[in-house]
């Protein structure tokens, strides 16, 4: 990961797993994450999911909310069920510190980091 960082390159990270009749799956790599930003000392980290950001209604792409503090982050966490409470309690921790800015956005459109970097998606910090 340091040779990468060191001569520029910006890793991509997913944590693949084997199901049971041997194909490669992506796994909750959550956890993964904030173990190595936090060990890399990471300053922002690009949450690609299947939607256009964080949703107040999971089915209304038009309720993205565009910017949260992680106070109000940890308090949705509280309140949320299912798939989403486990990866925003990761990205609680990951902005527990106060130095890691968290951009959770949509990887289903073209150039989605780059997009994301330019203010699409949900910014926590």
């Amino acid at each position: 990961m340091q040779l990468l960082l060191g001569h520029g390159y910006c890793p991509v990270l997913t944590i693949p797993i084997v199901d049971e009749k041997g194909f490669a799956i992506n796994s909750e790599n959550d956890d993964i994450v904030v173990q190595i930003a936090n060990s890399l000392d990471i300053d922002t980290v690009v949450q690609l999911i299947e939607a256009p950001g964080f949703l107040d209604d999971p089915d209304d792409d038009s309720s993205l909310v565009t910017r949260m503090s992680v106070s109000e982050l940890q308090q949705r966490e509280a309140s949320v069920e299912g798939r989403i409470k486990r990866k925003l309690l990761a990205l609680s921790r990951l902005c527990d510190k106060g130095k890691t800015r968290v951009i959770i956005a949509d990887g289903r459109i073209e150039q989605p980091i780059i997009s994301a970097l330019d203010g699409a998606g949900t910014h926590i910090s």
